[in-house]
């Protein structure tokens, strides 16, 4: 990562990250969100689906 991409890359809220980590711990076993779940998930924290995708790609990766 170039320092461009640090100093433009945009932090999550905590009230966001609470709700993606909590569907995350809830669905441990299965932690692929259907279409109508994401598209819940975009409602409830104002992201966009591409950034609902990206974040549990990478959720998956680290956390699981």
């Amino acid at each position: 990562h170039s320092s461009y991409d640090k100093e433009t890359r945009a932090n999550h809220t905590p009230e966001n990250l609470a709700i993606l980590f909590g569907w995350l711990n809830t669905h441990r076993h299965h932690s692929f969100p259907s279409a109508e779940e994401k598209r819940a998930i975009c409602e409830k924290t104002g992201l966009t689906l591409t950034q609902v995708n990206d974040w549990f790609v990478n959720a998956r990766r680290r956390y699981l």
